[in-house]
């Protein structure tokens, strides 16, 4: 049955809280003009005034205000839900200070607008925080509005006092309405909570099993990859494990940095989190796509449809978005014309290098630089992650240093605790 519900669900119970509210006003409103019309033609209204002790305000005047404050109330509504919604703004300042005056203008005989606004607001936002701090002072504003606890501080005349001098079959009638007004408003707003509570854990339950579903992808990626290996040639072996590790380390980093993130969003932001998991299914294809490639000894994917600087500028974006991680991106090698296999071998140099970054020190910022220096070609990776003091060579340096010895060059390494990881390449 919870299946059924939605945010559909969510904004019918929301809206009839605001047909019900309208028709409370308007009924409201109606009772006091027609009580006082009551009472001033029977001859009550020295009575009236002698238990009251003041003048009130006239109930036409009040009838009017009390429309016109809520037909405003709802058109702030309107235009704070063209803005974003999350935010809480000036606008959902005004929808409670009209809700308070509309309670006031009702001389505090009803107080269901503070339930209109506080389920607004609950439905404009998705942060658990901020669903605490609205109940909490949406729930002291609804007591403190209550008519009983105003009519301490202020003089007003409640309905119940204006509908006392009808006669008794007709006062109850009016009652039995006042009380069926104040039961349905406050039915309605606690439908409104459980619906609202349980579409959001069913979305966060959707979110849960799209990152399963990413997580058994990485695990049948790693067992393709092994049996793939498993089954090559000795000869082989060495050049196929070294593009497996480059495509699949590559990718399962990116992959893995995304669930991080998209653990953190999904109590904040499941919409936002959705959005990730796309990002993060774009990524796994690709990755995909990369290794059955590397397996049948064809160059990265990318490589193939588009030019080197192009196929490097989808790397580090698809991997920025993947990550998280801010990357500065410089070409200066407009003019140089390299072959495939130099191109290779760069390609996959600049991907395992930030891949390290933010596997192994865990930077937040990368700078990839290209550049000629005399007769040379220069290229300068530089992170701001943790860094070591002792640089060991493990298997992704390692196959970088050969890599860079194919195509007649060096590559040099400096880290410092706390000062990052330079790689820079120098080919002749």
């Amino acid at each position: 049955m919870f299946e059924r519900l939605s945010d559909q669900t969510i904004q019918i119970v929301r809206r009839s809280i605001l047909v019900l509210n309208f028709i409370a006003v308007i009924f409201y409103s109606s009772s006091f003009v027609f009580a006082t019309g009551y009472i001033t033609e029977n001859g009550y209204a020295v009575s009236f005034l002698h238990q009251i002790g003041h003048v009130p305000y006239s109930p036409v005047f009040l009838f009017w205000c009390s429309v016109s404050l809520y037909i405003l109330l709802l058109l702030v509504i309107k235009a704070r839900h063209e803005e974003e919604r999350e935010k809480i703004s000036s606008l959902a300042v005004l929808e409670m200070v009209l809700a308070i005056l509309l309670i006031f203008s009702m001389n505090g005989s009803y107080n269901g607008s503070i339930l209109v606004v506080l389920s607004d607001l609950l439905y404009s936002n998705r942060s658990r925080k901020r669903w605490s701090v609205l109940m909490i002072l949406g729930s002291l504003i609804f007591i403190g509005t209550d008519s009983e606890l105003l009519g301490i501080f202020f003089h007003m005349p409640s309905l119940v006092t204006y509908i006392s001098y009808f006669p008794p079959l007709t006062g109850s009638v009016l009652r039995t309405f006042i009380n069926a007004f104040s039961i349905l408003n406050i039915a309605l707003f606690g439908t409104f909570l459980i619906v609202s509570l349980l579409v959001r854990q069913r979305e966060r339950q959707d979110i849960e099993d799209e990152l399963q579903f990413v997580s058994q992808v990485n695990t049948e990626l790693k067992n393709y990859a092994a049996l793939s290996v498993a089954d090559a040639e000795d000869n082989e072996r060495k050049r196929i494990s070294r593009e497996i590790h480059d495509t699949l380390g590559h990718a399962l980093t990116g992959i893995a940095a995304g669930i991080d993130a998209c653990i953190v969003l999904i109590d904040i932001d499941p919409k936002k989190t959705k959005e990730q998991l796309q990002n993060l299914s774009v990524v796994v294809r690709e990755g995909i796509r990369d290794v059955r490639k590397a397996l049948n000894k064809l160059r990265p994917g990318v490589l193939e449809t588009a030019g080197f600087k192009d196929a490097l500028e989808k790397m580090i974006h698809e991997f920025e978005m993947t990550s998280h991680v801010e990357i500065d991106f410089f070409y200066g090698w407009d003019n140089v014309d390299l072959q495939k296999t130099t191109e290779d071998i760069i390609y996959r140099i600049i991907q395992e290098s930030i891949t390290n970054s933010v596997r192994h020190g865990h930077a937040h910022k990368i700078e990839v630089q290209l550049f000629k220096e005399d007769t040379r070609l220069m290229i300068l990776i530089q992170d701001d992650g943790e860094g070591v003091d002792e640089i060991k060579d493990g298997y992704g340096l390692t196959q970088m240093k050969e890599r860079v010895a194919i195509i007649n060059g060096v590559v040099h390494y400096f880290s410092k605790k706390g000062q990052g990881f330079r790689t820079t390449v120098e080919i002749h």
